[in-house]
């Protein structure tokens, strides 16, 4: 049966189940009028009081129809009756899909590739204590290499005659086309269309430090710090002047922009700032800007509507997108044409109606690549291991020494400490003596005012003795001389 003819046979499964689901209406609509006849006829009274039962019956049958009405059968592409017409498809596969927890978590699907327990999956998701779940057994798996450009990880575990993936021998599916995600939505089937005419390249998001800043003469002066970024995680401040990024001198802003191009989101970089005339090293980890920039918070609320996005969600050489609905921990997966044939493995959930796979021409070299061990996780991360290892080894370093720089820090603290409280003595003693010696200035202000006042008096008493003095003088002059 060629692709055409299976979409011509689902499409008329779905049409019959809409039409029976309307035959079965029909005949519950019609069954109860038939029934009120029914109970008239044996019922034979006077006709006014048939009337009037007859009256009251089409009253109480009226809502009931109504009711059997709004009883429409749920055709969504997330309701049990369409997917239904898909269980077949997803069944044929669901062995072959196992889910991949991490604890009692989930964190993805996985793809079984060998009967001898390999497995794919998608490696952004995977986190400690990893086992896989095939119906109710649980198997402890172990990660064989990891594929940083697909996001693609293989995976053991300690099991045999499993059932494996059955890859499609034909071309991709075209636009349009029906496609089947087993245990995709909720642990069930997940349904959608093809979305885009032809594979393409999902690029990859743009490196975020989270800072404004603005150019000085010895550097890029930070404006402002974004709130949770990795900026702000690290420890830079506002005011900080950048002047190097790993090893790398900046002084221009379009210099800093065009150095962190050159990384990716998750790379570590080692950032060197003036901090009040001293220089300071800030080790930070770059986020993806389209996750964290201000800019694309609107964005990503409306994209992540009924859907969790995955982590990793962009930069894939090659992919097919499609609007089934998964969620993050639901990739991993195989997506399957309508002969249940595995034409690629589904990779992120990036949007409200956009998820992507990786198709079969990308995929299978991968898992060949894969099974040598070249890419095991301490091969393919050996040069960011070593960085980390050298970060931690100086941590330590700076770590070890601390006590002692404590120790004299802690002698140099309380001695500072003794003295400020000698100086808060002083202060006390002299604010003591100052109260003392405010108080006897007004006191010697008030003496001198009451002194003042007396010498004020005595001056005038002078003045009016001398004048009394010179009057009677008078008086003796002018009696010695006869002239009074």
């Amino acid at each position: 049966m060629n692709k055409i003819s299976r979409n011509i046979l689902l499409a008329l499964t779905f049409l019959m189940l809409i039409a029976n689901s309307q035959l079965a209406f029909a005949q519950t609509a019609t069954a109860e009028p038939k029934a009120d006849k029914a109970k008239t006829k044996v019922k034979d009274q006077d006709k006014d009081d048939d009337q009037d039962k007859d009256d009251d019956q089409d009253k109480e049958d009226k809502p009931k129809a109504k009711r059997k009405k709004k009883q429409k059968t749920n055709y969504t592409r997330l309701s049990s009756e369409f997917v239904s017409v898909f269980e077949p498809i997803s069944k044929s596969m669901e062995q072959a899909t196992v889910t991949v927890m991490s604890g009692k978590k989930q964190v993805a699907l996985g793809t079984i590739i060998d009967s001898d327990g390999l497995i794919l999956t998608k490696a952004s998701e995977l986190k400690k204590d990893l086992a896989c779940k095939i119906g109710d057994q649980e198997f402890e798996a172990e990660i064989l290499g990891i594929h940083r450009k697909t996001d693609l990880a293989l995976l053991k575990i300690d099991a045999d005659a499993l059932n494996v993936i059955r890859w499609s021998t034909e071309p991709t599916n075209e636009v349009g086309n029906w496609v089947v995600s087993p245990k995709a939505h909720e642990g069930d089937t997940a349904v959608g269309v093809i979305s885009t005419l032809k594979l393409r390249q999902i690029k990859r998001s743009r490196a975020f430090v989270g800072i404004r800043m603005t150019n000085k003469d010895n550097g890029i002066q930070i404006t402002s710090v974004v709130n949770r970024s990795p900026a702000d995680l690290s420890g830079l401040l506002v005011g900080d002047v950048i002047f190097q990024i790993d090893d790398q001198p900046v002084k221009q802003v379009t210099e800093l922009r065009d150095i962190l191009g050159q990384f990716d989101a998750g790379d570590r970089v080692a950032i060197k700032v003036y901090r009040f005339k001293e220089e300071v090293e800030i080790r930070l980890t770059l986020a993806e800007a389209e996750k964290l920039a201000p800019s694309s918070q609107r964005s990503n609320q409306q994209n992540s509507m009924g859907s969790q996005l995955s982590r990793r969600r962009k930069d894939f050489p090659l992919a097919l997108q499609h609007d089934s609905m998964l969620q993050s921990n639901t990739c991993g997966g195989p997506l399957l044409d309508l002969s249940g044939n595995a034409i690629g493995v589904n990779i992120a959930r990036a949007g409200r109606v956009a998820s992507y796979a990786l198709p079969l021409e990308t995929v299978l070299p991968i898992i060949e690549l894969l099974k040598t061990g070249e890419l095991a996780p301490a091969i393919v991360n050996k040069e960011k291991i070593a960085a980390l290892d050298l970060e931690l080894k100086q941590l330590r370093t700076d770590l070890d020494a601390l006590p002692e720089k404590k120790a004299v820090l802690d002698i140099k603290v309380n001695s500072e400490m003794a003295v400020r409280e000698e100086l808060r003595k002083t202060i006390a003693a002299q604010k003591e003596l100052l109260a003392d010696l405010e108080k006897r200035l007004s006191e010697t202000e008030e003496r001198k005012e009451r002194l003042g006042s007396q010498l004020s008096q005595v001056r005038k008493k002078l003045r009016s003795g001398a004048k009394t003095i010179s009057g009677l003088e008078d008086q003796l002059d002018g009696l010695m001389t006869g002239s009074r």
